[in-house]
């Protein structure tokens, strides 16, 4: 056999010794890793591409071999479930029986007015008027009251304590009314009086600080005005602009109620906070009567 020297030469293939030579020792790290080299690569050359007999292949040498087949799933997709869908929310069933529950509801109306007062009207029928049944805001009943106009409930609910000047808010907290202020409104003289002999604020004033008086004045109201400043409303009260009860009479050229309060002493030169008087918001108006009404009492512009 022949050797592996020998072999290789016969096949062409150079030769290097991996052995040092005698008269010299070996050159530390540098002869010996390109001795070792050399024989893996002698020995890749022999074998085909395979190191020694380890059976490694390299990615040259490697074989087309055929894919092995991917299993295919048999399983059955499973049917998209829908989206739960949100549940509806139950419809709030308030229990019904108690006289509390029923002044609950005039207290937060979800109805019209006129349900809210018959639902007052038949709590009142059963009897109940006390504050203790009146639920938690007795003040605004008779608020609703006043304004529907309902004489006999207010007497009871005042009777029985209702605040006379309850306070309602509105329109974002800066407007206000009260019973008396809408009664005076409204023209309401018998509900006016009323309020008063129960001792009702008449200086009271809404969110643009009129007076009951402003109100009636401007809405015409001459005998509740005669009332009020009978019972010491101040006659030349202004409001936020300023304005006197005779200056809105004048603005609306009421002929009646300019005079009513001339001869109930207002003053005819009163300005207002823009210095503006009522012959001239007359003159502006072109109410021709007012203002004969004014020039004839001392009015100037």
């Amino acid at each position: 056999m022949l050797g592996r020297k020998d072999g290789l030469q016969q096949a062409g293939v150079p030769f290097r010794s991996t052995e040092a030579p005698s008269s010299e020792g070996p050159i530390e790290g540098k002869e010996s890793v390109q001795s070792t080299l050399t024989v893996v690569e002698l020995e890749e050359s022999e074998n085909g591409g395979n190191i020694g007999d380890s059976g490694i292949e390299s990615p040259a040498s490697a074989p087309n071999r055929p894919a092995a087949p991917q299993p295919t799933s048999t399983a059955v997709p499973k049917p998209k479930q829908p989206a739960p869908s949100r549940p509806l929310a139950r419809p709030v069933i308030p229990q019904a029986g108690s006289g509390q529950e029923k002044l609950k509801e005039l207290s937060h109306p979800t109805e019209d007015p006129g349900q809210k007062v018959n639902k007052s009207d038949e709590l009142l029928a059963e009897g109940r008027t006390k504050i203790e049944d009146l639920a938690e805001n007795p003040g605004y009943i008779l608020l609703q009251a006043v304004r529907y106009r309902k004489i006999e409930k207010v007497k009871r609910l005042l009777a029985e304590g209702a605040p006379v000047d309850y306070v309602r808010r509105f329109g974002r907290g800066w407007d206000r009314e009260t019973p008396l202020l809408v009664a005076a409104a409204q023209g309401d003289l018998e509900m006016v009086s009323l309020l008063v002999q129960n001792k009702a604020n008449i200086r009271e004033v809404d969110g643009q600080s009129r007076t009951a008086l402003h109100l009636a004045a401007s809405s015409g109201h001459e005998s509740v005005v005669s009332f009020l400043i009978d019972r010491g409303a101040d006659i030349n009260a202004r409001n936020k602009s300023g304005s006197t009860p005779l200056k809105s009479a004048a603005f609306a050229g009421n002929e009646k109620m300019v005079s009513l309060l001339i001869k109930k002493g207002a003053n005819v030169n009163e300005q207002s906070k823009w210095g503006i008087k009522p012959l001239a918001v007359a003159i502006t108006e072109k109410h021709s009567k007012v203002i004969e009404i004014l020039r004839k009492a001392g009015a100037s512009e």
